[in-house]
């Protein structure tokens, strides 16, 4: 589960109508199909856990938006390329990775 709300640094507060206004056109659409489709699940299981993740992931779009307009897309596209591909390029090959875990547990 993500992180409690109140664990979010530089996001806005976990009210939809200001995380919808922080929002680019764009981001705003997505926001909001994703909003209509949280609450007929929440008016449909009366579980708010749903709504609280959703508004937890907005709060970092905004966040990230604010720091580096344009990333949540470029890590969206990058999560369809690895996805689509097998493979993330930009990722350090597997035996980096393994010894670096072993230097760091030495």
């Amino acid at each position: 589960m993500p992180e409690p709300v109140s664990a979010v640094g530089g996001a806005p507060e976990a009210d939809p109508r200001v995380i919808r206004g922080q929002l680019e056109r764009d981001l705003r659409e997505e926001f909001d199909r994703e909003w209509d489709l949280v609450l007929d699940q929440v008016k449909q299981t009366k579980e708010l856990a749903e709504l609280q993740i959703l508004l937890i992931k907005w709060r970092h779009v905004v966040s990230m938006e604010r720091t580096d307009p344009g990333s949540y897309r470029r890590m969206l596209s990058t999560a369809d390329d690895i996805l689509r591909t097998g493979a993330n390029p930009r990722a350090a090959p597997l035996e980096q990775m393994q010894d670096l875990i072993e230097r760091r547990l030495a």
